[in-house]
């Protein structure tokens, strides 16, 4: 059972109304922890948006979709290539392996197309989705504080 059908609320809604609460973890592992959830959240939303926005504007982004779903996305995850044609070709029947390999670098690619076209968009618009922002223009740092 997932975060949202266990507590009827995005991660991203949760921690927010813990917030408004006045729940103060200021300075605590677990405001980075909380910080850390929502900003995959975040994530995992533009992830989802961007498979979707390829899904219905491609001529193969049925295929793409599914592709990336089960490579990548899926709760349930498929130990090898062969199980995840399988998967595959419950939507696409005609993909085999090679397809498969071919379409995921297609897949991929587009991906990558389509998410740097949106931040560009977004910059020109002077905003970027927070997560987007938190994870690209900070620095990585190390479990125990420093860079």
């Amino acid at each position: 059972m997932g975060f949202e059908e266990e507590y009827g609320m995005s991660i991203t809604d949760y921690l927010d109304d813990i917030y408004a609460a006045g729940v103060d973890f200021a300075g605590t592992k677990l405001e980075h922890h909380a910080n850390t959830m929502k900003r995959t959240a975040e994530m995992l939303k533009l992830i989802d948006a961007s498979v979707h926005l390829i899904r219905d504007n491609y001529s193969e982004g049925e295929n793409y979709f599914w592709i990336l779903y089960y490579t990548y996305l899926s709760p349930q995850k498929l130990n090898s290539v062969d199980n995840i044609v399988e998967r595959v070709r419950q939507h696409a029947p005609h993909i085999t392996k090679d397809v498969y390999y071919k379409h995921r670098k297609k897949a991929i690619k587009t991906c990558i197309i389509k998410e740097r076209y949106k931040t560009e968009k977004h910059k020109q618009k002077g905003h970027l989705p927070s997560a987007y922002t938190t994870t690209h223009n900070s620095t990585h740092r190390h479990g125990n504080g420093t860079k």
